[in-house]
């Protein structure tokens, strides 16, 4: 197996989303046309109010809210989206709880 590089460069950065003190780890995939961004929002980096912001957007440019998610009790994490092979939007995200040895994965699925 050989090792390719693949070279890229920053064409625009742009803001989409600061109505949370914190926001970040983001996950990002295409769905029936349109881009949906997920990432956590919180207090600061490591809080138990973190959930997750589901944003979507046809052009890129312009986003809405869509959707979001908190668990009871514990910081949702570290959002990524994909598209299952039957079509759906699936996030997968972790979910942290006050006792350090409690942790989740947590699945969503679109309709």
């Amino acid at each position: 197996m050989s090792s390719q590089s693949v070279a890229g460069r920053v064409l625009k950065a742009q803001k989409i989303w600061d109505a949370s003190p914190y926001n970040a780890f983001t996950g990002l995939a295409r769905h029936n046309g349109e881009f949906y961004c997920a990432f956590r929002e919180g207090t600061t980096h490591v809080s138990m109010d973190g959930t997750i912001r589901v944003l979507c957007s046809a052009d890129g440019k312009t986003w809405r809210s869509v959707a979001s998610l908190g668990y009871p009790n514990g910081d949702v994490r570290d959002a990524k989206v994909s598209v299952t092979p039957d079509g759906q939007l699936l996030l997968h995200c972790g979910v942290r709880f006050e006792n350090p040895e409690r942790f989740r994965t947590t699945v969503w699925l679109s309709r």
